[in-house]
């Protein structure tokens, strides 16, 4: 990784975002726990963002899966220095210029270009109940 400084590979690891390191979740659900299981959507509240729910409906419309960015890595095209951004929403707006102190001492404008297989996706999939 290209940093601009003399880094060591163990300071390197302290740079990375959160996002783009692997770590993986993994819940098994059995059964039921005893908790009422809600049937329909309107039931469905707020307080169950990030929970396993059960809902009847009838599916009008899926997308195809296809990846959606979560980290986007870019580097600069004159020193090299890795620059990260995370991406919380559906649309952003990449970025252009390098920030590193290399590229402003010596007044150079370094383009940022995208490193695509650095970057973090997820797949996403969009189904309308």
């Amino acid at each position: 990784m290209m940093n601009g400084s003399s880094a060591g590979p163990s300071d390197a690891k302290l740079m990375l975002p959160p996002e783009l390191e692997r770590n993986y979740q993994v819940f098994f659900v059995h059964g039921t726990s005893g908790k009422k299981q809600i049937n329909r959507m309107r039931d469905i509240r707020s307080n169950q963002i990030g929970s396993l729910v059960t809902c009847k409906g009838i599916c009008t419309r899926v997308s195809e899966v296809r990846p959606c960015i979560t980290v986007a890595v870019y580097a600069c095209d004159v020193c090299g220095f890795e620059v990260y951004q995370i991406v919380n929403t559906r649309e952003f707006t990449p970025k252009v210029e390098c920030p590193s102190k290399r590229c402003q001492t010596n007044n150079t404008k370094g383009q940022l270009i995208m490193q695509v297989k650095s970057s973090k996706f997820v797949s996403h999939q969009e189904i309308k109940i």
